[in-house]
């Protein structure tokens, strides 16, 4: 289990240029070890572009693992701490995302899985995040910042949802193997969170949803994206 203070530390060692390399592959990553390799990749796309995993590779794989956060989940844990994980999951991925998309377009496929691993992790931790945003404030340590954070999310969910769904219009070239396996993805991760969304942003991205399957022509893909259900006029 990987705390607080572990996290604060890789948080200033990466700073400060100490930790250099992705974590290695032995163990299970935490929010510390996703910290360390946004940092690493952060480095080498501005001094050593040909060094950064592609896909394919173990390290990249890892990257995109899409069964992080079981930390976050773990109710054993502070509220505190399992806000400073999550804190340290999203950021790191976001770092990774902005490291690949500098690398240039051969790097495209690259940032595609990251986006999509950073969609399917993100709706799991904005659930369980959720939790604690309908707790009683006497049961909160810092409500204000609990309440305030999740609007955040809320916000932030939706444009990453849009560009998600975006991505998976034929126009943009994604190869047809991918788009089934993104549009599987969506399916699997996006109804959890769509009861989170404020009405207005739940009827947008219900309208683009509307709009791929009406415009699909790959029925694998069509499929997929059909079978979500979004619940209407559920409570955020």
């Amino acid at each position: 289990m990987r705390n607080v203070a572990l996290l604060a530390f890789v948080l200033a060692a990466c700073a400060t240029g100490e930790r250099r390399g992705f974590p290695s592959l032995d163990h299970t990553w935490g929010a510390a070890d996703f910290v360390q390799a946004g940092a690493e990749a952060d480095r080498l796309s501005g001094s050593d572009v040909s060094s950064l995993p592609r896909r394919g590779d173990p390290v990249f794989n890892r990257l995109v693992d899409l069964s992080v956060g079981d930390d976050v989940g773990d109710e054993s844990q502070p509220l505190g701490a399992r806000g400073e994980l999550t804190r340290g999951y999203m950021e790191s991925s976001l770092r990774l995302m902005r490291a690949y998309g500098r690398a240039g377009p051969a790097y495209v496929p690259e940032v595609r899985e990251l986006l999509m691993a950073f969609f399917a992790n993100g709706c799991e931790m904005m659930v369980l995040l959720a939790k604690f945003d309908r707790m009683p404030d006497k049961e909160l340590a810092n409500p204000d910042a609990v309440h305030e954070g999740m609007a955040r999310m809320r916000s932030g969910v939706r444009q990453l949802t849009s560009g998600v769904l975006t991505m998976l219009h034929p126009r943009e070239g994604v190869p047809d193997a991918d788009r089934i396996r993104y549009a599987e993805l969506v399916a699997s991760h996006l109804p959890h969170v769509m009861p989170l969304m404020p009405d207005p942003d739940r009827e947008a991205v219900y309208k683009q949803l509307d709009g791929l399957v009406a415009r699909e022509k790959n029925p694998a893909v069509r499929t997929r994206l059909a079978r979500i259900r979004i619940p209407q006029h559920v409570s955020p």
